[in-house]
């Protein structure tokens, strides 16, 4: 495989419940502009994988609910996407647990470990192709990437010495904080070896899972070192009412996405 041509294997975590959208099924079944949100994130994914100098070298593989994989499927089909998703892979109990399964049906699939895999949200279906093209060259470059927007707002920490709730306390430095989004970029077999460290250290100690929020901080487990790529405003996840309002403006008006 050509190192600087590699498989590019696209995993879309989609397997979650939209509890805070105060959706009573999976949000990514919400409608953006007559789409479901779940169509924006996997066209997105196509022009990302036919902007490679290889397409043939893109996979794009659907983290599903188990029992939501054929309303997947089905809305694939009926926006002409079926040939565009080439697996559909159960998810588990938490995000982590989902990526670790994703990964480790790659694994038993004989995936090169040189392959890159980019781990992207879901509900973060209207980021400009430009973030994802960053991640992949920064992984390519410096081997894993995150893109990143600075923090701009005053941050403070609530002042829980007080009985008072809500009591505003100090300041907090915001001149090396940075916004996290997704795809992340990683080599196969450096995400994966760190999915098995993670696994295993929670397996000992349940309490730990909430520490891995995303893969950056899963790959910094075995000491990978991820990149900042450039990130966007545009790249925010639909987590609630009000983000599908904003999203439905945006995608009726002429802001390129």
């Amino acid at each position: 495989m050509d190192p600087l041509n590699p498989e590019v294997h696209i995993l879309i975590a989609a397997a979650g419940r939209g509890k805070r959208m105060g959706a009573d099924t999976n949000k990514l079944f919400l409608k953006l502009a007559d789409k479901p949100l779940i169509v924006w994130t996997v066209e997105k994914a196509v022009r990302f994988i036919r902007s490679l100098d290889d397409p043939k070298l893109g996979h794009i593989h659907l983290i599903c609910h188990p029992e939501e994989i054929e309303s997947m499927n089905k809305i694939m089909e009926s926006h002409g996407l079926q040939h565009s998703v080439e697996s559909y892979i159960p998810g588990g109990r938490t995000r982590r647990e989902s990526v670790f399964l994703a990964l480790q049906s790659l694994h038993h699939e004989g995936v090169s470990p040189k392959s890159l895999v980019l781990v992207q949200d879901g509900a973060r279906c209207l980021g400009p192709l430009e973030v994802w093209q960053d991640a992949y060259r920064t992984a390519l470059e410096k081997g894993a990437a995150c893109p990143a927007l600075p923090i701009h707002d005053t941050l403070r920490l609530e002042d829980k010495s007080n009985s008072e709730k809500g009591l505003l306390g100090q300041t907090v430095d915001r001149e090396n904080l940075y916004r996290i989004q997704t795809p992340q970029a990683f080599h196969f077999n450096t995400l994966y070896d760190a999915n098995l460290k993670v696994a295993e250290k929670i397996r000992q100690n349940p309490d730990t899972e909430s520490l891995y929020t995303d893969d950056v901080r899963i790959a910094q487990e075995i000491g990978i070192e991820v990149f900042r790529s450039e990130g966007s405003m545009l790249n925010f996840k639909l987590t609630r009412p009000e983000d599908l309002a904003l999203g439905e403006l945006l995608v009726r008006s002429d802001t390129q996405l």
